[in-house]
């Protein structure tokens, strides 16, 4: 980075700055689209310096039995997001349930299915919104 280019705490305040003049005492078109474009400039220099500082962030994956951490490189993958989602999914669902219950949505009048059966279904105890069949 040159020494002209704003650091992410620069170009951060810049924005806010920008939003808070769009927000307050009423502007010229012509003036308000300017800041716009400055604020947008700012925000695409806070994303790009967020995305090299994520590349650079290690994670700790074990302790050796020395005690020392080892480490790899971050890597944002879909498959890391699903595992953690499994995680949590799987830590939660001993949980005793909240009362949310299962949505009659589309299931017709009196919120019954053709089946008859009632919106509590047997089985459901248990059932979080984290099961796929609950969601629609």
């Amino acid at each position: 980075m040159s020494q002209d280019e704003p650091t992410f705490e620069q170009a951060y305040a810049r924005l806010e700055q920008v939003v808070r003049q769009l927000e307050g005492a009423p502007l010229g078109l012509d003036e308000a689209v300017k800041l716009y474009e400055e604020g947008m400039a700012s925000l695409q220099k806070c994303q790009r310096l967020l995305a090299v500082a994520e590349k650079r962030i290690s994670q700790l994956t074990a302790v050796t039995e020395a005690g020392e951490a080892e480490t790899e490189p971050f890597e944002e993958s879909t498959g890391e997001l699903h595992e953690k989602v499994g995680r949590r999914s799987s830590a939660t669902s001993g949980k005793p349930k909240t009362g949310a219950k299962r949505s009659t949505r589309g299931k017709g009048a009196g919120g019954t299915g053709s089946s008859g059966a009632s919106p509590e279904e047997p089985g459901d105890e248990g059932a979080t919104m984290d099961d796929g069949e609950m969601l629609f």
